[in-house]
């Protein structure tokens, strides 16, 4: 056994980001579990290709999907924007590009070598539509965009926004072969 499948909560399907002596956190779910994967790389357990990590990206959406104003009514073919964790008071407690931009390069990730990359890729794009919308016409990424109003908030034009869109971006060219 692994330490990391220490972290793996059977009962609610995900890992969580941390093991308290003092019990649960309200951090459990949090994108940092599905960044570490993506910047972790590899091909066995805990990374992009291990079903429970894939799980716990699938309850991170379903988190903010429904936390988030703006995913409600969210246009088709577009992803849920992600934040951090739940309850995430810092700013808006809204979406970031970083963690929005880390589950899309994350379904690029898992399309390598998957023999349904086709539903992985889409998945991706469906999360790159999604900051396509909140990014303005000037490309300028802030740290985050309210989860209200979708406006850009906190940090502007924050580097770890860029260096997580350029990561995504090379992660879809990897398993696309295209440059678009």
């Amino acid at each position: 056994m692994h330490a990391l499948d220490g972290f793996w909560l059977a009962d609610e399907a995900y890992y969580r980001s941390r093991i308290l002596p003092t019990g649960r956190s309200t951090k459990d779910l949090d994108i940092a579990v599905i960044l570490s994967a993506i910047h972790a790389g590899g091909t066995g357990p805990h990374s992009v290709h291990d079903s429970r990590m894939r799980s716990t990206l699938a309850r991170l959406e379903s988190l903010f999907d429904a936390a988030y104003a703006i995913n409600r009514d969210r246009a088709p073919g577009t992803g849920p924007a992600m934040g951090r964790y739940a309850g995430d008071v810092y700013y808006s407690g809204g979406a970031y590009y970083f963690s929005t931009l880390g589950a899309a390069e994350f379904c690029y990730r898992a399309a390598t070598g998957a023999s349904d990359a086709h539903h992985w890729i889409e998945r991706g794009d469906a999360f790159l539509r999604t900051v396509r919308a909140y990014t303005p016409p000037d490309g300028a990424l802030s740290e985050q965009f309210d989860q209200t109003s979708g406006a850009q908030t906190s940090a502007r034009e924050l580097a770890w926004s860029y260096a997580a869109f350029i990561s995504c971006v090379a992660a879809r060219r990897l398993v696309t072969g295209r440059q678009g």
